[in-house]
């Protein structure tokens, strides 16, 4: 292994701890922040961070426990096989067929992911979270989970019946209704 591999091996090693810790930072720091809120402000950062805060407190020594996988680790004897591996016959057929494969294209993924987000935000600026939330988790459901649409319909019931039920009623938040029921009233 040269040393880039091995920094990148480390890396790899280390990365989800190192997000976990830093988004624990982050969010705990979001909690702190909304306790000098007005009553009214802090209800919500306090019922959505504090559970989250736990949650990742949990992935936090969940990893940090978790036992380093073998592969990542600088291991010579793997780097040995590993490189035998590649100059046996098979290695060099699989490659050779795999260049001549038609080429996929990159970033796709991250690419539906951002169209989701802006799809997201557009219809809570146009239409407004409640009737977003619950189409969202259905447009959702329908294109990734392939989910019957009774499954479907009765989830979005339920999140209906949550944002409605638990962010209006019991928590009394004014929910931005969006600019198209502002414009149309």
């Amino acid at each position: 292994m040269t040393g880039h591999d091995v920094s990148a091996a480390g890396l790899r090693r280390w990365s989800p701890l190192i997000f976990a810790v830093t988004l624990l930072a982050l969010v705990g720091w979001m909690v702190f922040a909304a306790l000098g809120f007005a009553e009214q402000a802090r209800r919500i950062p306090l019922v959505v961070g504090g559970p989250t805060l736990v949650l990742i407190a949990m992935q936090v020594i969940r990893v940090a426990m978790a036992r380093p996988d073998p592969s990542l680790e600088d291991d010579t004897e793997l780097a040995r096989v590993a490189a035998d591996a590649a100059d046996a016959p098979e290695a060099l057929e699989s490659a050779e067929m795999a260049r001549q494969a038609p080429p996929r294209a990159e970033g796709t993924t991250g690419m539906k992911a951002i169209g989701w987000v802006l799809f997201l935000a557009g219809s809570v600026l146009l239409l407004g979270l409640l009737p977003t939330v619950p189409l969202f988790a259905a447009a959702f459901m329908r294109r990734y989970g392939r989910e019957p649409w009774w499954v479907i319909g009765a989830v979005t019931a339920g999140t209906l019946a949550v944002v409605y039920g638990f962010f209006i009623r019991v928590l009394e938040v004014r929910i931005f209704g969006g600019f198209l029921w502002e414009w149309l009233a």
